[in-house]
């Protein structure tokens, strides 16, 4: 893994569900591996994603309403 920019805030996570919600656009429902509840966010907030291939992108944070 990587660097992170603050390796205090590094999570293991895994996708509940991935769905294709428009053209190149999917949405991901990301959960704690241990079940926890995951950290409070603001609007606009964004996530540093590492695939296990050692991609890292960066996704915008979301919630229902």
């Amino acid at each position: 893994m990587t660097e992170a920019l603050n390796p205090e805030l590094v999570m293991q996570l895994r996708v509940e569900s991935a769905q294709l919600v428009a053209h190149d656009i999917r949405q991901i429902e990301l959960m704690d591996s241990a079940g926890q509840a995951l950290p409070a966010f603001t609007p606009g907030a964004h996530l540093l994603i590492q695939a296990p291939n050692g991609v890292t992108r960066r996704y915008s944070i979301t919630n229902p309403p």
